[in-house]
């Protein structure tokens, strides 16, 4: 789905459509090309892979959305703006000790100023706050 005109929204399948991602709020994932793919290397020669926050929860099932700004001469982005529905990538979960801090935040008041590589995990810990019925935190 296009966002904007260097943004976009990949939407990727899980194994079994019943089940969640199951990643931590504001955790992230790695993604690389599959083997054999004609994909960017990094300098060991093996395929280049980069951390990606997905911006929907384990509310959804059998799937899981990036949202990923594509920089025309970027290592990777390029190679995921050119797949076709039905391409895939291979996902790994990161070390949840990578998360700073876990929800729920236990704060009366979050403030976010983000850009960049924030904003993905923004949108999941906004999903957190304002998607928890018990959650008063004012945003």
């Amino acid at each position: 789905e296009v966002i904007a005109p260097d943004t976009r929204v990949f939407t990727f399948g899980l194994p079994n459509a019943s089940e969640p991602l199951g990643l931590c709020t504001c955790g992230a994932i790695m993604a690389r090309a599959p083997a054999g793919a004609q994909a960017p290397l990094d300098e060991d020669g093996e395929l280049l892979a980069r951390p990606y926050t997905p911006v929907s929860t384990n509310a959804m099932l059998g799937k899981f959305q990036l949202m990923v700004k594509i920089y025309p001469d970027g290592a990777f982005t390029p190679y995921m703006d050119s797949l076709q529905v039905g391409q895939s990538l291979e996902f790994n979960h990161m070390d949840p000790g990578n998360v700073k801090i876990q929800y729920p935040f236990g704060r009366a008041n979050v403030g976010m100023v983000v850009g960049g590589t924030g904003i993905t995990p923004m949108i999941q810990a906004l999903h957190a706050i304002l998607g928890t019925p018990w959650d008063t935190s004012k945003v």
